[in-house]
């Protein structure tokens, strides 16, 4: 809250490739959490951390586009850095054999034990932005 008024929140992960390509937008809402510890964990496992009212609007986006989040805060995570770097680069046919440089921010979430595993994994070589260039390497990052 900011003198008493709500914010509203989202943030939204932005990729092109070397090429010039863009690939979908990955979307992080704000959605209240559950007090019940048991449907937080179904929520995140089954609607990608929205509740079951909201996902009947959002599922029609989610079946869509793929790339939508909620969470109180509307942050970025280390799950949703995993699931980004599933969702783009786990079924390149040249995966095995070709890696592919990824350059992000110094952000604790994209550097986790278990995002660097997965990027492993998937052949995803990723550096982080030194800090005094982020606006430079990634100029939509407001």
């Amino acid at each position: 809250m900011c003198g008493r008024k709500m914010k509203d929140r989202a943030t939204a992960m932005v990729m092109a490739d070397s090429t010039g390509k863009k690939h979908p937008l990955f979307l992080v809402l704000k959605t209240a959490a559950s007090t019940i510890k048991a449907v937080v964990q179904e929520n995140l496992t089954q609607r990608h951390g929205f509740g079951k009212q909201v996902w009947k609007d959002v599922q029609p986006l989610q079946d869509r586009f793929g790339c939508i989040y909620g969470n109180p805060t509307a942050w970025w995570n280390s799950t949703i850095s995993m699931d980004f770097l599933r969702y783009h680069f786990a079924g390149r046919p040249d995966r095995a054999t070709k890696k592919v440089l990824l350059l992000w921010d110094d952000f604790s979430a994209h550097f986790t034990d278990e995002v660097v595993a997965i990027a492993t994994e998937l052949n995803v070589l990723l550096e982080k932005i030194p800090p005094q260039f982020t606006w430079i390497c990634q100029p939509a990052d407001v």
